[in-house]
């Protein structure tokens, strides 16, 4: 289950005679031929059908079968964000509230709360919700009681915050009622200074770009 999971394929299993369903499946919708082909047909065509109206109006190429398969597949939601560019349909409990599910998405995605660039000196924070419609649904809100259904389109907002370590360190080197070692704490200082400069400027779109390098895993 975990290598089908971690491949990007979606699982549908097919029951075409009464047996007994493995424990790993028995929680998984299924597309029944056992009373005929077209039936079975028909339930196959219609879950990619729905998959592929969804992604049409969210303006997507694809969707992107859900990573966790140990959750059962009869609720799901399509999900998607700005930050990165993949369009779920993502197994859930309509009964969830909305921050269970973001810790969900969030632990299920390796999404991150705090991630350090290094190599840029610099530190961000994001924070996240979900956005139904046009409007944020608040955290303790079951997603049934904020209209979700199965089949809705959800989107996962991210908001990022920076921390400039490089020029954090310099605003804290000459601090009054401090003992320095003035030749150490010029040379670190002309260092941070040469960083920031090769850094570049730190522009809008240049954050917007490091921000979502912190998704490109996804």
């Amino acid at each position: 289950m975990r290598q089908i999971a971690s491949s990007g394929a979606f699982l549908i299993p097919v029951l075409f005679q009464d047996c007994d369903v493995p424990p790993l499946l028995n929680h998984r919708r299924f597309a029944d031929f056992r009373e005929s082909y077209e039936a079975g047909l028909e339930e196959l065509l219609e879950v990619f059908g729905r998959d592929a109206k969804a992604a049409e109006l969210a303006g997507k190429n694809l969707v992107h079968p859900w990573p966790d398969l140990e959750v059962s597949d009869q609720e799901f939601i399509y999900l998607h964000s700005t930050r990165f560019d993949k369009f779920f349909r993502m197994n859930c409990a309509l009964e969830w509230t909305a921050d269970h599910t973001i810790d969900y998405i969030t632990l299920t995605l390796s999404l991150p709360r705090k991630r350090e660039i290094t190599e840029l000196g610099l530190r961000w924070s994001f924070s996240y919700g979900l956005v139904f419609g046009d409007h944020f649904v608040p955290l303790h809100k079951i997603l049934e009681d904020a209209g979700i259904v199965v089949g809705s389109t959800v989107q996962i907002s991210i908001s990022g915050s920076y921390e400039d370590l490089y020029k954090n360190e310099i605003g804290r080197m000459w601090e009054p009622g401090k003992m320095y070692e003035m030749t150490s704490m010029m040379m670190r200082e002309m260092e941070l200074k040469k960083k920031i400069e090769e850094r570049g400027k730190l522009t809008g779109e240049r954050l917007r770009q490091i921000a979502n390098s912190c998704f490109a895993h996804v």
